[in-house]
């Protein structure tokens, strides 16, 4: 099976055949586990966030909760801090977008439901959500908020409730908060979080092992490119 990875070509197989003998055990099986525990039926959006230490700290909680995609918005191409995101970046599929409407168009047609956070006449609680089907939850920036254009595209607004007198969560707050709350209630519901496939959890695996090498392995890694 081929994958792409950073812009080149790869074969799953070939790739576990050169790079197994290099990884060691214990990081082989760490590596298996932790693709067994991934979804991508929920992916969380963040739509115009400047600030580079709430959107790493969102893509730690997102790696550490099991969630293997995560969507930007004109985001500034921001630098990922390795001292914030502990290297979570590494090991998420990060997908970057110049606009909000292409990006949420997309997950709609990849059969994603839209859930934007914004306090409106029809926003319901994050709680009444069904996450066992696949679910796109987009989050605004810090001073203003979702734009227009999300609001317009999402299929439901949602809050995140709150029992005391401050007004909102900080982003990387919420959306830690969210992606909890998604992680056990599919567990509840689905029995498990994870729900990859086998092909796509072979897949997967192969890219992790990509994303293992070091420096050192460079030109092997640069030997296996089908283009």
């Amino acid at each position: 099976m081929h994958f792409d990875f950073k812009g080149h070509t790869y074969d799953s197989e070939e790739v576990f055949e050169k790079l197994s003998p290099i990884l060691t055990p214990d990081r082989r099986e760490r590596i298996s586990q932790v693709v067994a525990s991934r979804t991508r039926n929920f992916i969380p959006v963040l739509e115009k966030i400047f600030d580079q230490g709430n959107i790493n700290a969102v893509f730690r909680s997102a790696e550490s909760l099991g969630f293997q995609d995560v969507h930007m918005i004109d985001n500034q191409k921001i630098k990922i801090s390795k001292r914030i995101s502990k290297g979570s970046d590494k090991w998420l599929n990060v997908s970057q977008w110049d606009e909000t409407t292409p990006c949420l168009k997309k997950l709609k047609a990849d059969g994603y439901k839209v859930l934007v956070t914004h306090l409106d006449a029809s926003a319901t609680s994050i709680y009444e959500w069904d996450f066992t089907q696949k679910t796109a939850l987009v989050f605004g920036s810090e001073g203003f908020g979702v734009s227009e254009e999300a609001i317009q595209l999402a299929d439901q607004t949602v809050i995140l409730p709150m029992e005391g007198f401050t007004q909102s969560y900080n982003i990387s707050v919420a959306a830690a908060l969210c992606m909890f709350y998604v992680n056990q209630q599919r567990k509840l519901k689905l029995g498990s979080n994870a729900d990859l496939s086998r092909e796509e959890q072979r897949l997967l695996e192969a890219s992790y092992y990509l994303r293992t090498c070091n420096e050192t392995m460079k030109p092997l890694v640069a030997s296996l490119r089908k283009e």
